[in-house]
């Protein structure tokens, strides 16, 4: 899970009491499987999560390479990284673009629109919280920021290192 700016909720798990819980923008964090519960948005801002769901198979995958510059100023932060899974937040100036390989989700939550150009594909703005993207395994995108303010995404990497 990837939090998108500050929160703080309630999660109620089936078995279990509730909890009050506090995010930052940017946490990160690796959940067991076969997690039941109900959250609550406990504070007056949108509660913004990223969820990715690593599937058994991902066994059989290999991660790609961190994302990197492609073009300009970007910088790319690592969030999180563990053998299964990493979270990078890119920050790309205007007129910037970074390489990025699947497999990968690909998302703006923090509603900066980016350009995902991807091989025989056409180009794909991703500017809201809702627009996703995957790079599948071993295929290359291109992000792209052609604004002329600062933008940020998200990629989450997942397989094997």
């Amino acid at each position: 899970m990837y939090v998108a700016g500050d929160a703080e909720i309630v999660s109620a798990p089936q078995a279990g009491p509730p909890k009050r819980l506090t995010y930052y923008d940017g946490d990160c964090e690796l959940s067991t499987s076969r997690i039941v519960h109900v959250v609550e948005n406990a504070a007056d801002a949108k509660f913004r999560n990223l969820l990715v769901e690593l599937l058994p198979a991902l066994g059989d995958s290999s991660r790609g390479p961190a994302p990197r510059l492609a073009l300009g100023n970007v910088k790319v932060g690592k969030r999180f990284s563990d053998e299964r899974v990493s979270a990078f937040l890119l920050q790309l100036e205007n007129e910037s673009g970074a390489e990025v390989t699947g497999p990968a989700a690909v998302a703006s939550p923090y509603d900066d629109p980016i350009e995902l150009t991807q091989p025989q594909g056409v180009p794909r703005e991703l500017q809201q919280f809702t627009d996703l993207a995957w790079i599948g395994p071993g295929a290359r995108g291109m992000l792209s920021n052609r604004t002329r303010h600062r933008a940020r995404a998200v990629v989450i990497a997942v397989g094997r290192l």
